[in-house]
């Protein structure tokens, strides 16, 4: 069996060490292993160092569809896992799907949840789904004439996607002004800040709900905290995700309900009355306020960094998993996660989420399993010297595992440690909060 996986971070790193791992893949095999009864080859595209570890690297970019679609017709692949949103928002999907190909991810119209906010503000309305009041403007005057009746605190979204990057949480008008101006005026975000909601700001606590979802139900994940801000204290710009945890604090089995009730089973009901198909991994961005789950946001894909989290307190076999949903019976599979905590630390490089370095030598990448933790690569590169070095916002992910929050943040900080660049940077604080 003959699978790809599309992309080049974290979270794909993550479900091709865990594919290999379920399956007997030999690490540094490069190409293949067996499982108990096929042989089983494992593709990346474009992949990364650490990737390269289990998997052939092939290198195409994620946002070349036709050369994606002509690659996996000429060799013959088997089922494509697609990672990142911007490929499912082309309609990589749908062409492969066209083709009789066995695809794990959304189509087009169901990838619209992530690729425009105000589409999805609207889906949520027609079910019901909590959310907080919003306002969608397509120009700064119109903007600054909300912002004038609004007010702040206020949230300000470029409405297309922006890599994690779009997001102003901002605590005064002025800060919302700018946001606005680097929307329309300076076109920050190209066509994806053409369009801009301007959303109710909630004081609560934000919480990542993944489920496997296909057209007949869906499998909810442990719900998992981010830290989207850059620094310690959820201060800074937002980011992509600054690193995970989970369990969550204020996780309670009356919350879960909530989100599965309120949240999945409505989604999940309207897709189905829009006509929309979808199989691949729904995920829900809530603030929770007094035990009440508001949808913030969704992406049509496993997320990042709480990929990383899930898969490593997923107990069952992942490609079995996914191949459920393409079967649309992932309702009726096995699945079962682990009791244990888990921690995700991002380092990131100098200057992230603005202007960063590249090409900076990684050390100490083979020393991180002497503390019981393991590292995922993100933003690296291999250079002609058979170095590591960073080659991204987000270089690279360690992830900790224990029978506590607290044992997990040990392991996990621990192995960081093991590891430097220059302009590492790392927040201090996650699994602190209460």
């Amino acid at each position: 069996m003959k699978v790809l996986v599309i992309g080049s971070g974290g979270r794909e790193h993550a479900i091709v060490r865990k594919i290999a791992r379920d399956r007997g893949v030999q690490k540094q095999s490069g190409r293949a292993g067996t499982d108990a009864d096929s042989t089983l080859t494992l593709y990346a595209m474009p992949g990364n160092p650490g990737i390269a570890e289990y998997a052939t690297c092939v290198p195409i970019a994620v946002e070349d569809v036709a050369a994606i679609v002509a690659w996996v017709v000429q060799n013959a692949v088997d089922f494509t896992i697609v990672g990142p949103e911007v490929p499912l928002a082309l309609g990589l999907a749908d062409r492969l799907r066209a083709l009789g190909h066995r695809v794990f991810g959304p189509g087009q119209a169901g990838a619209q949840l992530e690729s425009s906010k105000a589409y999805a503000k609207g889906i949520m309305e027609r079910a019901g789904i909590p959310t907080p009041r919003y306002h969608v403007v397509t120009s700064y005057e119109e903007g600054m004439a909300v912002l004038a009746r609004e007010g702040a605190p206020i949230v300000v979204k470029a409405d297309g996607l922006a890599a994690g990057k779009g997001v102003t949480v901002a605590q005064t008008e002025d800060e919302a002004e700018r946001a606005l101006h680097a929307a329309f005026q300076e076109r920050a975000f190209g066509d994806a800040g053409g369009t801009v909601v301007l959303e109710q700001f909630l004081d609560g606590v934000e919480v990542s709900a993944l489920a496997f979802m296909d057209e007949r139900g869906y499998r909810a994940m442990p719900l998992i905290q981010d830290h989207k801000a850059v620094d310690d204290g959820d201060r800074g710009p937002n980011t992509g995700g600054m690193g995970t945890v989970s369990p969550v604090s204020i996780a309670s089995a009356a919350l879960s309900t909530a989100i599965e009730e309120e949240i999945f089973t409505k989604i999940h009901k309207q897709l189905v009355a829009e006509g929309i198909p979808y199989q691949g991994v729904l995920f829900a961005g809530l603030m929770v306020v007094d035990q009440t789950p508001y949808v913030i946001e969704f992406n049509a894909r496993f997320g990042d960094p709480e990929t990383q989290v899930a898969l490593e307190l997923l107990q069952d076999d992942l490609l079995s998993v996914l191949e459920a949903v393409t079967k649309n019976s992932v309702a009726e599979h096995p699945l079962h996660f682990a009791n244990d905590a888990v921690v995700c630390v991002v380092a990131t490089a100098q200057g992230y989420p603005g202007t960063y370095r590249k090409g900076d030598l990684i050390e100490g990448l083979n020393d991180v399993e002497s503390a019981g933790a393991y590292v995922l690569h993100a933003g690296t590169a291999l250079a002609g010297d058979g170095s590591v070095r960073t080659n991204g916002g987000r270089v690279l992910n360690v992830v900790g595992r224990g029978v506590s929050l607290h044992d997990a943040r040990v392991i996990a900080y621990g192995g960081m440690e093991r590891i430097s660049f220059p302009g590492k940077h790392v927040r201090t604080d996650l699994g602190l909060r209460r």
